[in-house]
C-alpha cells in the first residue's frame, strides 16, 4: 500500500519516513551534545579530586618521613649514649676539662725573662702559709720563691692555690725585677685580702698587669701598690672596690711610662693619705680626679709632683678641710698653664712649702680662698715659677710662718709684688727669698720684721731691675749669714745698711758682687770681727762713696776700689 505524502513547511511534499528520520537525528544530536558537556565536567572534577588526593598523600608521606628520620636520630643518639661514653677533651697543662671544653686551672700567670743561662730569679715576694702548686714552662715543680732557669729567654709560670685564705698581699711581687707580664684569673679569689701595700713595688720591667678579676672589697691599704712600675703604660682600676681603703699614698709613684689611668670608679671616701700618689708620673697627659671624695684626706703633699706632661688638673671638687700639708703638691708640673684653687679650704694647713716649685709654664694661679693663718712653712712656694707675671697673695696671713726660704726665687717675670700685708715677726729663714726676681722694679719690704731671722743668704741676689732697696727696718742682730745679699743687683745705686748690727754675722762674702751701678754704700755699723771677707767689693763701678768704721777700714782697705771716696765713722 502506498505511503501517504506529507508536505514540508515550504509546501514541498516529502517522504514520511525520511521526515521521521530527520527529526530523530536532530534530537539525538541535542542529547549527545548534552552528554558530551556532562562528561567533560565529570572528567575535570575527577582530575581535581585526584590532584588533591595526590597532594595530600605526598604531604602525609613527607610527614611520615620526617617522623621516621627524627625517630631514627633519637634512637641513634640514645643508643650512642648507652653504648659509647663521652670522653673528656685532652687539655694542655694548666687547664682542666669541663664537659666538652678545657678551662683555666691556675690562679696567677706570670711571664718572666732571663738574659742568661742558668739564671736564678725570684718568682714571688713570699710563699703564703697555704700550699701552692706551680707549673714552670709546662712542667710541674715544687712551689718555690725563686727558680733557676736553664735557658735564657721568656718563661711562663703558672701558680695555683686556695687564695681565699690570703689575708695580706703586702709585697707579694715586691722587687720581682724579671717579671714582664702578670695575669690574675677568676681562681685568684682575693675576697679576704685586707692589705695590698707595695704589692707590685719596683716591678720595674713589667709592661702589663691584668687586674680585672681582683676583688678589693676588704682592702684598707694600697700604699705603694704600683710604685716603681716604670714600664706600665696603662692601669685600669675601673672595677676596683676601694670604699674601705684608708691609704693611697705613693700608689703610682715613679710610674714614668704611665700614659693612661682609669680612676672613674675609684671610691676615695675613706682615704686619709694621698701624699705622693701620682709622684713622678711624667707621661700622664691627662688625669680625671673629678670623682675623688677627699673629705677625710689629711695629706696631699707631693701628690702630683713631677707630672711634667699635665697641662691642666681639675681639682675643683677637692674638699681640703682636713688637709694639714699641701707641701710640693704640684712641684715640677712643668706643663701646667693655670691652676684654680679657689675652692680650697686651707684652715688646717700648716705647710705649703714648694707647692708650685718649678711650675715653669704656670701663668696663672688662683689662691684667693687660701687661709694661711696656721701655715708655718712657705719656703719655696713659688720657686722657679718663671712664667708668672702677676700674683695676688694679698689675703695671705704670715704671722705664724717660720720659713720663707726661696719663696719667690726665680720668679723672673714678676714685675710687681704686693707683700705689704706680710707679718714676718716669727720668720727665722729668708735665704734667697727674692733671688732671681729679675723683672721686679719695686719691692716694698718696709714692714718686714727680721729680729728672729737666722740667715739671709742671697736674699736679693739677681734682682737686676731694682734701683733701690729699703732695708732700714731690718734687724739682723740674730743673723749669722748675709753672704751674696745684693749679688748681681745690677741696677742698684744705693745701699744704706747703717741700721745693721752684724754682731753675730760670720759670713758676708760677695755681698756687693756684680753691682756695677752701685755708688753709695753705708756699712758704718759693721765691725767684722768674726767675718771672713771674700771679694766683698768686686765688680763695683770706678767711683763711689763708702761710709765705714776706722777699725774695719784698716782691715779691708785693699779691697775697696781706689777711686772710691771713704767716709770714716766712729
Amino acid at each position: 500500500m502506498e505511503e501517504k505524502l506529507s508536505s514540508t513547511p515550504g509546501g514541498e511534499e516529502v517522504d514520511k519516513e525520511v521526515y521521521e528520520q530527520f527529526e530523530t537525528s536532530e534530537v539525538d544530536k541535542s542529547i549527545n551534545l548534552r552528554k558530551n558537556k556532562s562528561n567533560k565536567f565529570f572528567l575535570l572534577q575527577n582530575k581535581l579530586i585526584i590532584y588533591i588526593l595526590l597532594i595530600f598523600a605526598l604531604l602525609c608521606i613527607s610527614i611520615l618521613l620526617l617522623f621516621l628520620i627524627k625517630s631514627h636520630s633519637t634512637y641513634l643518639e640514645l643508643n650512642k649514649k648507652k653504648t659509647i661514653p663521652t670522653l673528656p677533651p685532652k687539655c694542655d697543662i694548666g687547664y682542666k676539662p669541663l664537659k666538652d671544653k678545657c678551662v683555666i686551672d691556675y690562679s696567677i700567670k706570670g711571664i718572666y725573662h732571663t738574659d742568661e743561662d742558668n739564671k736564678q730569679i725570684n718568682l714571688i715576694g713570699f710563699l703564703p702559709e697555704f700550699p701552692l702548686s706551680m707549673i714552670i714552662d709546662g712542667k710541674n715543680v715544687e712551689s718555690c720563691k725563686s727558680y733557676t732557669f736553664p735557658k735564657k729567654g721568656e718563661h711562663t709560670v703558672l701558680i695555683k692555690g686556695d687564695f681565699t685564705k690570703l689575708v695580706s698581699a703586702k709585697r707579694m711581687f715586691y722587687k720581682i725585677y724579671n717579671l714582664r707580664k702578670l695575669e690574675f684569673t677568676p681562681l685568684f679569689d682575693s675576697k679576704n685580702v685586707k692589705d695590698m701595700k707595695a704589692m707590685f713595688y719596683e716591678c720595674g720591667e713589667v709592661t702589663s698587669i691584668d687586674l680585672s678579676n681582683m676583688n678589693t672589697e676588704k682592702v684598707i691599704d694600697m700604699e705603694l701598690m704600683f710604685a716603681g712600675c716604670r714600664k706600665l703604660d696603662n692601669i685600669d682600676l675601673s672595677h676596683f672596690n676601694t670604699k674601705k681603703v684608708l691609704s693611697m699614698a705613693n700608689m703610682f709613684e715613679d710610674c714614668y711610662n704611665l700614659s693612661h689611668i682609669n680612676l672613674s670608679n675609684l671610691d676615695t671616701s675613706s682615704v686619709k693619705e694621698m701624699c705622693f700618689m701620682f709622684f713622678g708620673c711624667s707621661s700622664l697627659t691627662s688625669i680625671d680626679v673629678s670623682s675623688f671624695n677627699t673629705g677625710k684626706v689629711t695629706t696631699m703633699e707631693y701628690m702630683f709632683k713631677g707630672c711634667s706632661s699635665l697641662t691642666s688638673i681639675d681639682v675643683s671638687n677637692f674638699n681640703t678641710e682636713n688637709v694639714v700639708s699641701l707641701s710640693r703638691m704640684f712641684e715640677k708640673c712643668t706643663s701646667l698653664l693655670s691652676l684654680d684653687l679657689s675652692n680650697f679650704n686651707t684652715k688646717k694647713v700648716s705647710s705649703i712649702s714648694s707647692m708650685f716649685f718649678e711650675c715653669t709654664n704656670l701663668k696663672k694661679v688662683n689662691l684667693k680662698s687660701f687661709n694661711t693663718e696656721n701655715v708655718i712653712g712657705m719656703n719655696g712656694l713659688f720657686n722657679g715659677c718663671v712664667s708668672l707675671t702677676s700674683l695676688d697673695i694679698s689675703n695671705f696671713k704670715t704671722n705664724n710662718v717660720i720659713n720663707m726660704n726661696l719663696m719667690f726665687n726665680g720668679c723672673s717675670s714678676l714685675t710687681s709684688l704686693n707683700i705689704s700685708n706680710f707679718n714676718t715677726e716669727n720668720v727665722q729663714y729668708m735665704d734667697e727669698i727674692f733671688q732671681g726676681c729679675a723683672s721686679l722694679k719695686i719691692l716694698d719690704i718696709s714692714n718686714f720684721k727680721t729680729g728672729k731671722v737666722n740667715t739671709m743668704v742671697s736674699i736679693f741676689q739677681g734682682c737686676k731691675s731694682l734701683t733701690s732697696i729699703d732695708v732700714s727696718n731690718f734687724n739682723i742682730e740674730n743673723t749669722t749669714n748675709i753672704k751674696h745679699m745684693f749679688y748681681e743687683c745690677e741696677s742698684l745705686q744705693k745701699i744704706d745698711l747703717s741700721n745693721f748690727n752684724p754682731k753675730k754675722v760670720t759670713r758676708m762674702e760677695y755681698m756687693f758682687f756684680k753691682c756695677p751701678n752701685l755708688q753709695y754704700i753705708d756699712i758704718s755699723q759693721f765691725e767684722f770681727e768674726n767675718i771672713k771677707i771674700v771679694d766683698l767689693f768686686n765688680n763695683l763701678p770706678d767711683k763711689g762713696l763708702i761710709r765705714i768704721k776706722q777699725s774695719l777700714y784698716e782691715r779691708i782697705e785693699e779691697d775697696i776700689p781706689e777711686a772710691w771716696e771713704i767716709s770714716i765713722s766712729n
